[in-house]
């Protein structure tokens, strides 16, 4: 197999420059010798959808209170406070993790709707859809209140 020499194209006679494997013009081969290859175009697989989790933190609690049992919404801030029950007055030192506190959900902001969120127990740490706006998030507990 020699290289192109040069010379006038095969097909449509333009003069080019030896050591070219097409016509600049037309495109022809210009070796006789050289076969243009069959090329498979390849199979074209799907790629799984990327979906981004946003994570957040829980910004307080829903409890039950430790004397009548009435849920209660407390703040995250206030943990290892005393805080009394909105219904039977009753004061306790809230803190989720004890025993004596029945902790029902968490609450939470939605990071793209902005809307108040309330998460059962169950749903903590794992990938939910906003019930507002779809968007995906996984929740956690405030820092330091596992």
């Amino acid at each position: 197999m020699s290289a192109w020499p040069g010379g006038s194209c095969p097909e449509c006679g333009d003069e080019m420059p030896a050591k070219v494997l097409r016509c600049r013009t037309c495109g022809a081969m210009l070796n006789p010798s050289l076969e243009i290859p069959d090329v498979a175009a390849p199979d074209l697989n799907a790629l799984p959808e990327v979906q981004v989790v946003t994570e957040i933190q829980a910004k307080g609690y829903y409890v039950g209170c430790p004397n009548c049992e009435s849920e209660l919404r407390i703040s995250a801030k206030y943990v290892g406070q005393q805080v009394a029950c909105k219904f039977c007055s009753a004061p306790f030192l809230f803190d989720p993790k004890s025993a004596t506190i029945r902790r029902i959900a968490v609450y939470a902001e939605c990071p793209y709707c902005r809307q108040e969120l309330r998460i059962a127990e169950k749903y903590l740490g794992k990938r939910v859809g906003c019930k507002h706006c779809d968007g995906a998030i996984r929740t956690t507990l405030p820092v330091g209140h596992t």
